[in-house]
């Protein structure tokens, strides 16, 4: 479970596009994003994640490019979600932090001199992770009106990953002796299960009907199956061959982005697709020079944020891949409201000034 480790700090996903059912997989372009690991996209297409050594985190705009975010203090950055007001969250100096309009907000600790971080956030600008509580982790939920607060107060977490519109929240913890995915609802820590052919189940990204991501592995480790979690249906096996396959990302048509092994070989970026099954992601990507080892996140337009390596050149680089024949949606968002008061004697004038931007910034 090296791979999930490492990994899986997970995707958010928004409104279905899909208005019939596909009969053949996409085939994509290809958009190089920059040096760096993606973490997530979002429905503007934007891409975060880290660049560099020591990491720091990275926003990615088609307007802006790849810009570095701030850090607090020294060491590493990383950003591990973006919403589609363009907020970050990641952590940096062992501190749970929420970008806006490029600025650092430490989002705080559940105890005094402990660590915290954030890896997911919805439209709403609340925010989820995980911190410790005594040593050990535990889930968080952050919002402008409570802060910091310890949703899971009696129970230790492994990993802490998404959260949807409404706020439920998936990852997973150590439950009967093994790893078992949860849900978050409301106050309820909800237990997923397993798959009757396995022993473990990873939460890794929950869309807005609450379906969950992730994976299932046996007792032994040595097989693993990208999974995805419905209500009514339970864990659904949706392919991978081997030790290593990880479903990282969910939209809310139900594709799922990852890595694995969709038959044989070597791990690759792999993505499901309901009624068409798993694919090699370097299949639907023909006549390029690039090797697709992950995809990290994919989005309700089906853009999918991804992890290559450059076969002519030997370099690494995050990519967007965009399915052929489809436009980026045009899009407009408030990106800043300035309110002063004009003091005039004893009277006064109040001025709210608004900038719109549209996708291009």
């Amino acid at each position: 479970m090296v791979a999930l480790l490492l990994f899986a700090l997970p995707a958010t996903a928004q409104r279905s596009t899909s208005s019939e059912a596909a009969t053949s997989p996409p085939v994509y372009r290809i958009d190089v994003v920059g040096s760096g690991v993606p973490r997530a996209i979002n429905n503007r297409g934007e891409i975060v994640g880290w660049t560099g050594s020591p990491t720091r985190a990275f926003l990615w705009t088609p307007a802006t490019g790849m810009q570095v975010l701030p850090h607090l203090g020294t060491g590493p950055s990383v950003a591990y979600d973006v919403n589609d007001l363009g907020q970050v969250v990641g952590e940096s100096a062992g501190r749970a932090v929420r970008w806006t309009n490029g600025a650092a907000q430490d989002l705080g600790t559940l105890e005094q001199g402990g660590s915290s971080t954030a890896t997911g956030i919805n439209e709403l600008g609340h925010v989820t992770g995980s911190a410790t509580v005594g040593g050990v982790l535990h889930a968080f939920l952050f919002t402008d009106a409570n802060g910091l607060t310890d949703i899971t107060p009696g129970t230790e977490v492994r990993a802490v990953w998404r959260i949807n519109e409404s706020d439920q929240i998936t990852g997973y913890r150590s439950l009967f002796g093994a790893n078992r995915a949860f849900r978050w609802t409301s106050g309820v820590l909800e237990d997923l299960g397993v798959h009757p052919d396995f022993a473990h189940s990873f939460g890794l990204d929950i869309n807005d009907s609450g379906r969950v991501s992730g994976a299932v592995t046996s007792a032994t480790g040595n097989s693993e199956r990208v999974a995805r979690f419905t209500d009514g249906v339970g864990w659904e096996l949706l392919g991978g061959f081997g030790e290593t396959n990880l479903g990282y990302g969910l939209n809310n048509d139900g594709t799922v982005v990852g890595e694995g092994i969709p038959v044989s070989g070597l791990v690759t970026a792999v993505a499901f697709f309901d009624g068409l099954g798993m694919f090699d992601l370097d299949e639907l990507v023909p006549g390029t020079e690039w090797n697709l080892l992950l995809a990290a996140d994919v989005n309700d337009a089906g853009q999918i944020a991804a992890l290559a390596f450059n076969t002519v050149t030997g370099q690494s680089a995050t990519l967007r891949l965009t399915p052929s024949g489809t436009t980026q949606p045009a899009t407009m968002h408030v990106a800043d409201v300035t309110v002063t008061l004009d003091q005039r004697g004893r009277g006064g004038n109040d001025v709210a000034s608004v900038a719109v931007a549209d996708g291009s910034g």
